[in-house]
C-alpha cells in the first residue's frame, strides 16, 4: 500500500468511526498536505495510529500536546486547521486547535474554538486546556464551576479533577488545594487510575502542601527569619539550580554574622543554623550585643501563599522572581506576616508585572536590584528602584578562603567547555562540574544549603574557575578565586552591572551589601517595628536611588541615519510612477502596500480582494523593489478602476545591521518612510501582502484616529505583547554595551508598559507623524539597533495606538472569528506555501482566477 493509498483509508476510518454520514473531506488534498511531511515528524505517525484510536477527539488532543510539547508547532497548526476546515471533521478539529491555542497562551482564541465545539466535549477532551482558558475569559463562572466539580468527587474521574486543580493553580485559585488534592489522593490511592506523569504530579502535590508552616510557633521574644527554598506546585518549573541554594546561604550568611543570635524552633533547618554560625570569618563576625533569640522559618519563593507564618516574619528577599506556576499568574504579594527587605532582586519574565504586583513593590520599595535591567523594569512601573548587586558577592564569609588562588595549575571548568578553552588552558589539570540537574528538586532546604556550600568549598582549591553561571562566578571571586566568566550570551539582561567587574567594582558591590544587610539586620535583631525598620531603609539607600535616577537617564546620543534623507525624500517627488486617471472625490481612500519582485503575484492577489469588498473609489500608493514599468502596467490594466502611485526604493538600504525574520523581506521596513512619501496626506491604510480583505476597507479608513499615532490590532502572543518583550528581544542580539544602552534609552524615553500592536494591517496618522519627525528621529533603530518596522512603530508610539476589531486583523494560527474581515497569515504560515492554512482556499481561488486573466 502506497502512502498516499494509506493516508486515504485512514481518513476514512476517522469519518466512519464519527459517525459522519457525508464525506466532505479532500482525501487527495489531505494526503498530499501530510506527505509533505517528513516521515519522523509527529503528524505522520499521527495517520498511522488513527486506526488504533477509540475517539478522534482524545487521539488529536493528545497529539497536540505531545507535539507541543516537542516543539513542532508549525506542521501541527496546519494538520489541525485542515481538520478543522472539513466540515466531517469540524468538531474534531475545534477541540484540537482550541487546545494547541490554549497551550499557546492565546486564551480568548481557544475559548471560542471550545465552545464552538461544545462545552461538554471540549471539558471531557481537553479538560485542562479548557478550563485555562475559561478561567481566563471568564473567570467569576469558571471558578464557581471549578469548586463545584471538586466539592463533587464522587462523579469525575481521578485523571479530570487533577486537570481542573491544575488550572485552578495556574490561575492562583489555591485556597482549598489541600482539601483537593488529599481528596484527590485518597481516591487514587483506593482505586488506582492515572498513568504515570498524572500520579507523579499529585504525588508532587501532596509533598508540596505535606507542611503548612504551623510548626513554626509565635515563640516570646523571638525574632522570626524566613529562609527561601525553590520549589513550587508546578514541578517543571521549580529550580533545579543548585545556584539558587547558593544564594540562599549567601542571604544567611550575613545574618549569621551576628555571633548573639541563637536559632530556636528545633527544626532542621535551626540546628543547621547552629552548625554553620561558628563557620563565619573570624574578621566577619559581629561580637558584643545582646542575646537574641532567632526562629528560622522556611518559605518556598514561589509559593510561599502554601505556608502561614508567625507574625512579623522577616526575609531578606534576594534572586530571581518570580517564577509562575504552568506560566499562570505569580503567587505575590507575600503573605501577611512577612515583612521583606528587597535587596539582590531579579527579574526575567517582564511579564509578571502588572499594576497589581507592581502597586505591592510600591509597598516594599525602594528595591534594591541585583542588575540594572531589573531597576529599568520597576522604575517603568513607578517602583522606586536602585542596583544593589548580587548578594552572592558576599557568600565568602561562611566559606573557606581560596589559599592556592592563582597558584597552582588546577582549573574547576563548571559548565563551560570549549575548544578555545581546552587550548587556552592546555597545560593545566582541568576538573568539570554541573550546578543544575533534576535532583535538586527534591532537595529539602537544608540538603539544598548544604549542597551549595559544599560544592562552592570544593572551588576553594582550585587555583582558576572557569564557567557561564552567574552564581558561580560571583561565589568564586567572593572566596578570592580567579575567575573567567563566560557567559553563553554576554548581552543577557542578567548582566548588566556584573559583567567584567575589575576588583574594585566587585569590592564596592560586595561591601555596600554587607553594609546595608550589617545594618538593617541589627535593627531587626535589636526589636524594632516595620516602620522604623523600613523608614531606616529609605534613608540608608537613599543615595542609591538618587545614583540609579542619574544613571537611567544618562543616554548616549543617537547616531545619524546613513541615508541622505533629504536626497531621499526629494527622489519620492520626481521617481513616482501614476497610473490611472480617474477623478476621485474626497470620498476616496488611499491604501499603501510595500512589496518586492518575490511576492509580485501575491500583491495582485490582495489588490483584487480590496477591490471585491470596497464600495469607494480607491488610490493605491505601492513602495517597490525589483519591479519594474512592465509590472506597474499589468497591474493597471488588470485594475483600471484604481489609480496606482508606484514608488522605487531599490536603491534604499537600511544597512547590513537590519534585523529580518524568516518570513518577512526588506520591502516591510519601506512603510516607515510613508509620511514622507505621501506628504500630502494626512493618513493612509497600511496592507501587508500576506492578507485576504473580505470586508469593505472603506469602514476601516473611515477611523477615526485623534491624537493616535496609528491604529492597529494589540499583539497576544506571549513575548510579543508588551514593548518591553520588543526591547529585550532585539537587545539580546547587539554586544554588551549597546544593549545596555538601547534598554536605557528605551526606559527613559519610551512607555515600557504599553501594549504592542501587529503592524501587518496600520491606519497610520501620517500628519502627526511628520509633525513629530518620525523617521528622523526613529531611523537609527532600524541601521544601528536592530529593530524591525513592526518593533520601531511600536517603539514610536509609546502606547499612543488606537485598538481595532480583532476582525480586522484575523490571524488564523492565533485568532478565532467566524466572519473575518482581514484575514493575515502572520508568521511562516502562507496561502502559497504547500501546507494548509484557513482561508489559503478564497486566496487559491482569486489568484487562479488572475492568473486565467493573463
Amino acid at each position: 500500500m502506497t502512502p498516499k493509498e494509506f493516508t486515504e483509508r485512514a481518513w476514512k476510518y476517522v469519518l466512519k468511526r464519527g459517525k459522519v454520514r457525508r464525506v466532505t473531506l479532500r482525501l487527495n488534498k489531505l494526503s498530499e498536505d501530510l506527505l509533505l511531511m517528513g516521515p519522523d515528524d509527529l503528524n505522520a505517525q499521527l495517520v498511522r495510529k488513527l486506526e488504533l484510536g477509540t475517539s478522534l477527539d482524545d487521539i488529536l488532543v493528545a497529539h497536540v500536546r505531545e507535539a507541543y510539547a516537542k516543539k513542532q508547532r508549525i506542521n501541527t497548526r496546519a494538520l489541525l486547521q485542515r481538520v478543522y476546515a472539513s466540515e466531517g471533521t469540524r468538531v474534531a478539529g475545534a477541540v484540537a486547535f482550541g487546545t494547541f491555542l490554549s497551550l499557546d497562551g492565546l486564551q480568548a482564541a481557544a475559548y471560542g474554538y471550545f465552545k464552538e465545539a461544545g462545552a461538554d466535549l471540549s471539558k471531557k477532551t481537553a479538560t485542562y486546556e479548557y478550563f485555562d482558558a475559561y478561567l481566563t475569559v471568564s473567570p467569576k463562572k469558571a471558578i464557581a464551576e471549578v469548586d463545584a466539580i471538586l466539592a463533587d468527587a464522587d462523579s469525575y474521574s481521578n485523571a479530570f479533577r487533577l486537570q481542573v486543580i491544575r488550572a485552578a493553580i495556574k490561575h492562583q485559585h489555591t485556597a482549598d488545594i489541600r482539601k483537593w488534592v488529599s481528596a484527590l489522593a485518597a481516591a487514587e490511592k483506593k482505586n488506582k487510575s492515572l498513568n504515570e506523569d498524572q500520579a507523579f504530579e499529585l504525588n508532587w502535590w501532596v509533598k508540596m502542601l505535606a507542611d503548612d508552616g504551623s510548626q513554626a510557633k509565635n515563640l516570646p521574644k523571638t525574632i522570626n527569619f524566613a529562609v527561601m527554598d525553590y520549589n513550587m506546585l508546578d514541578n517543571a518549573r521549580s529550580s533545579s539550580n543548585r545556584g539558587d541554594y547558593v544564594q540562599t546561604l549567601a542571604a544567611l550568611s550575613n545574618l549569621l554574622r551576628f555571633q548573639n543570635i541563637e536559632f530556636v524552633g528545633g527544626s532542621k533547618l535551626a540546628n543547621y543554623l547552629k552548625g554553620l554560625q561558628p563557620r563565619i570569618h573570624k574578621k566577619r563576625r559581629i561580637n558584643g550585643l545582646a542575646p537574641v533569640k532567632v526562629q528560622p522559618v522556611e518559605m518556598h519563593r514561589d509559593f510561599s501563599s502554601g505556608r502561614v507564618y508567625p507574625k512579623n516574619t522577616w526575609l531578606i528577599s534576594n534572586g530571581w522572581f518570580m517564577h509562575r506556576a504552568y506560566k499562570g499568574a505569580v503567587d505575590f504579594p507575600y503573605p501577611e506576616n512577612v515583612n521583606p527587605i528587597m535587596i539582590s532582586f531579579h527579574i526575567q519574565d517582564a511579564g509578571v508585572l502588572n499594576k497589581e504586583v507592581a502597586a505591592h513593590l510600591k509597598k516594599l520599595g525602594p528595591i534594591g536590584c541585583r542588575d540594572w535591567t531589573t531597576v529599568y523594569r520597576l522604575r517603568d512601573w513607578g517602583v522606586p528602584a536602585f542596583f544593589s548587586g548580587c548578594v552572592t558577592t558576599t557568600v565568602g564569609q561562611v566559606l573557606p578562603k581560596a589559599r592556592l588562588a592563582g597558584k597552582i595549575p588546577k582549573l574547576a571548568v563548571v559548565e563551560a567547555g570549549t575548544k578555545w578553552m581546552q587550548l587556552k588552558y592546555l597545560f593545566m589539570w582541568k576538573w568539570w562540574y554541573i550546578q543544575i540537574g533534576d535532583y535538586v528538586r527534591d532537595f529539602t532546604l537544608v540538603e539544598g544549603l548544604e549542597d551549595a556550600r559544599k560544592m562552592l568549598a570544593k572551588y576553594a582549591s582550585y587555583g582558576k574557575v572557569i564557567t557561564k553561571r552567574l552564581h558561580c562566578y560571583l561565589p568564586a571571586r567572593s572566596m578570592g578565586l580567579p575567575v573567567e566568566f563566560v557567559p553563553s550570551k554576554r548581552s543577557d539582561v542578567r548582566f548588566e552591572g556584573l559583567l567584567d567587574l575589575d576588583k574594585e567594582a566587585f569590592n564596592k558591590i560586595r561591601s555596600g551589601l554587607e553594609h546595608k544587610l550589617e545594618v538593617i539586620l541589627g535593627h531587626i535583631l535589636d526589636g524594632k517595628s516595620y516602620e522604623e525598620v523600613m523608614k531606616l531603609w529609605a534613608e540608608l539607600v537613599a543615595p542609591d536611588v538618587a545614583y540609579a535616577e542619574e544613571y537611567c537617564t544618562k543616554l548616549e546620543p543617537i547616531g545619524k541615519s546613513a541615508i541622505d534623507l533629504p536626497e531621499t525624500y526629494k527622489k519620492f517627488k520626481s521617481h513616482v510612477v501614476e497610473l490611472g486617471k480617474n477623478k476621485f472625490g474626497k470620498d476616496a481612500i488611499n491604501i499603501a502596500f510595500a512589496c518586492d519582485q518575490n511576492l509580485q503575484d501575491e500583491l495582485a492577489v490582495v489588490i483584487a480582494s480590496v477591490e471585491r469588498n470596497t464600495k469607494r473609489q480607491i488610490n493605491a500608493h505601492i513602495l517597490t523593489r525589483g519591479l519594474k514599468d512592465d509590472y506597474f502596467k499589468k497591474i493597471h490594466k488588470l485594475f483600471p478602476k484604481i489609480n496606482f502611485f508606484f514608488h522605487d526604493f531599490s536603491d534604499i538600504s537600511y544597512g547590513s545591521n537590519v534585523n529580518l525574520m524568516k518570513h518577512i523581506t526588506v520591502s516591510t521596513f519601506d512603510r516607515l518612510f510613508l509620511p514622507r512619501v505621501l506628504d500630502k496626506l494626512d493618513k493612509v491604510l497600511y496592507l501587508d501582502v500576506d492578507i485576504l480583505v473580505r470586508g469593505d476597507v472603506g469602514k476601516l479608513y473611515d477611523t477615526k484616529l485623534g491624537d493616535k499615532v496609528f491604529a492597529g490590532k494589540k499583539s497576544e502572543l506571549d513575548g510579543w505583547a508588551s514593548l518591553i518583550d520588543v526591547i529585550t528581544r532585539v537587545s539580546l542580539s547587539l554586544p554588551p554595551k549597546k544593549a545596555w544602552a538601547l534598554r536605557r534609552r528605551a526606559h527613559a524615553t519610551g512607555k515600557l508598559t504599553a501594549d504592542t500592536y501587529n503592524a501587518g494591517i496600520l491606519l497610520m496618522n501620517l500628519k502627526k507623524m511628520r509633525e513629530e519627525n518620525f523617521i528622523e528621529n526613529n531611523l537609527y533603530l532600524v541601521e544601528e539597533l536592530r529593530l524591525n518596522d513592526q518593533d520601531v512603530m511600536n517603539f514610536y508610539s509609546a502606547g499612543r495606538a488606537l485598538n481595532l476589531d480583532g476582525d480586522w486583523n484575523y490571524v488564523p494560527t492565533q485568532d478565532y472569528s467566524k466572519d473575518p474581515k482581514i484575514v493575515h497569515w502572520a508568521g511562516p504560515a502562507k496561502p502559497w506555501k504547500p501546507a494548509f492554512a484557513l482561508y489559503k482556499d478564497e486566496f487559491q481561488a482569486i489568484a487562479k482566477e488572475l492568473k486565467a486573466t493573463k
